[in-house]
């Protein structure tokens, strides 16, 4: 009797699906899309948003290229995307394509990475990318990852950049495929660089250390500064810096001249002030920090070296100037911190009994101090009696050390400094993070 009542009763309630068969019926908007289907009709959809494309040099002929999207469809996503990415040299001669398919994660900000694209020595100036065929959007009722990037930090951007961070994943549930694109701005928010990792499976709970590195500089946009800077300038005015003999003194003169031209680089919104040191520095000192840059440079122009007896070398004082000034009310909190210090020789005081090598090591302490308050310091070493190895033990790293044979070489080295100081170099890093889903 069961068997007789159930079999009507399955094919009564039975209904065919209506999403697959080819006819628009049962709650669809169009033919087997919209409604209840997981299709979305196309007019239910929105088109990608391609917000910019770029090429970024990784090496000479080498490149990557980047496409920065926005996908506005709140809950429908697209899968196997075809692209295409094209590269032009300033003449709009076309390098170079390269062609792909992406995944389009539904209410998101991507990136669609490509790299290793070679150009055979050319300059691309001109990258375009464009989706080469319309998307079919799906509805998308999965657990939406939740991921965060926490201890992301940019290092070595004078010389090798690299990136690290830590991806968590807070979700319920644990993702694969998981595809990771930084990418580098510079202090007028321009993209510099960009680079690509995966992370295979993130359980629940679980964090995974990733790591991006490129082997060269990267090319800014500009040379203005966007941070301003606090710079503090420390003079030595010891008597070697009369050794010379001219009238006026050298090279104290050149020193002067080419400390004023720095001063002339600086920004509307940056700072500087002066410290200068024989024996012990100036007490008070030459000129606080102040955007006051025509008593700046009088202050410099100022600088004498003393008559009272053999004026040695007290490096350690002038630093500990300088650092106490980025203490006070005059300093700007939002700027960077800057010491540039000058010596023509070696530190001579203060002195200890029975430890000569006193003079370098408070002047060691000092520079620690300097560092550990997030002040940049820059040294310069002038003529042949210094110690170098002293110097750039001084200085917050080794390419923050430099040496000038001659002062007819301090104009270039300031120069440098300023620059250094004033480019605009990677100054922000943006992660994207997608879980990848491809049907191919």
């Amino acid at each position: 009797m069961f068997v007789v009542i159930g079999v009507p009763s399955f094919f009564i309630l039975y209904q065919k699906p209506t999403c697959f068969d080819f006819k628009k019926n049962g709650d669809e908007l169009g033919l087997d899309c919209g409604g209840s289907c997981q299709l979305l009709c196309s007019f239910e959809a929105t088109d990608p948003g391609v917000l910019w494309s770029r090429s970024f040099k990784v090496v000479p002929g080498i490149y990557s290229a980047v496409a920065y999207i926005q996908n506005h469809n709140i809950s429908s996503e697209s899968i196997n995307v075809p692209y295409i990415f094209k590269l032009y040299d300033n003449k709009n001669t076309l390098l170079a394509t390269r062609e792909g398919v992406a995944y389009i994660p539904q209410n998101k900000i991507f990136a669609v990475f490509e790299p290793n694209i070679k150009v055979d020595q050319r300059i691309p100036i001109r990258t375009t990318f464009e989706i080469t065929e319309t998307p079919v959007w799906i509805k998308n009722t999965d657990a939406v990852p939740d991921f965060s990037v926490t201890q992301k930090s940019l290092t070595g951007e004078d010389k090798t950049p690299r990136v690290d961070a830590t991806i968590e994943n807070h979700s319920l549930i644990p993702f694969s495929n998981i595809e990771v694109i930084t990418i580098v701005y510079d202090g007028k928010d321009n993209a510099i660089g960009a680079s690509r990792t995966y992370i295979d499976t993130l359980a629940k709970d679980q964090a995974a250390d990733i790591v991006f590195t490129w082997p060269n500089t990267f090319d800014t946009q500009s040379n203005i500064c966007k941070v301003p800077a606090d710079v503090m300038m420390v003079i030595d005015r010891s008597g070697s810096m009369a050794s010379d003999g001219d009238n006026p003194p050298q090279p104290l003169t050149d020193v002067k001249n080419a400390a004023i031209l720095f001063i002339n680089q600086l920004g509307k919104n940056d700072k500087a002030g002066v410290v200068s040191y024989a024996d012990d520095a100036s007490q008070p000192i030459d000129h606080d920090l102040s955007v006051d840059f025509k008593a700046i440079k009088d202050s410099i122009q100022s600088i004498v070296i003393g008559t009272n007896g053999l004026q040695q070398t007290n490096i350690a004082d002038g630093l500990q100037k300088a650092l106490e000034e980025f203490s006070t009310e005059r300093h700007n909190d939002s700027a960077r911190k800057i010491i540039i210090a000058l010596t023509d020789g070696i530190p001579t005081r203060p002195v200890k009994v029975g430890d000569e090598e006193y003079p370098e090591t408070t002047a060691k302490n000092v520079a620690d101090e300097i560092k550990k308050s997030e002040v940049q310091l820059y040294t310069v070493g002038l003529g042949n009696k210094i110690n170098p190895t002293f110097l750039e033990s001084l200085a917050s790293g080794p390419e923050y050390y430099f040496s000038a044979s001659s002062s007819e070489n301090l104009g270039t080295i300031y120069k440098q400094i300023a620059t250094s100081i004033c480019k605009d170099s990677p100054t922000s890093v943006d992660i994207l993070i997608v879980v990848q889903k491809s049907t191919r």
